[in-house]
C-alpha cells in the first residue's frame, strides 16, 4: 500500500554529504514531493517528503542510514496518515 512519508536526516559534510544522500534517494522507487535542506556550518538538515510502498521507503531509509555522513535519520508519516503503517515501517528497520 502506498503512503506518504517524511524522512528527516542530519548530514555532515555540507553539500557533498547532501549530494550523496540525494544519489541514494534517486535510486529508490518512490515519488518525491518536497526536498528541503538547511545548512548550519558543517551540517545540513534534510527534510524529504516522498510517496511509495513501505518496502521501498524502508530500502531508501536503510541505504541512507548506512552512509557515514548521516548522523541521524527519522521516518515519519505526515499528519492525517495511517499511523499503523508508520509503526510497521519503523519496526522493520
Amino acid at each position: 500500500m502506498e503512503a506518504r512519508y517524511r524522512l528527516w536526516m542530519r548530514v555532515f559534510g555540507g553539500l557533498d554529504g547532501v549530494m550523496r544522500v540525494v544519489n541514494i534517494l534517486r535510486r529508490g522507487k518512490v515519488r518525491y514531493h518536497e526536498l528541503r535542506v538547511k545548512f548550519d556550518g558543517a551540517y545540513a538538515s534534510m527534510d524529504v517528503c516522498l510517496e511509495g510502498v513501505s518496502d521501498e521507503v524502508r530500502w531508501v531509509a536503510a541505504k541512507v542510514e548506512r552512509l557515514p555522513e548521516v548522523e541521524e535519520i527519522r521516518v515519519e508519516l505526515p499528519k492525517g496518515e495511517d499511523r499503523e503503517e508508520a509503526s510497521l515501517l519503523l519496526e522493520a528497520r
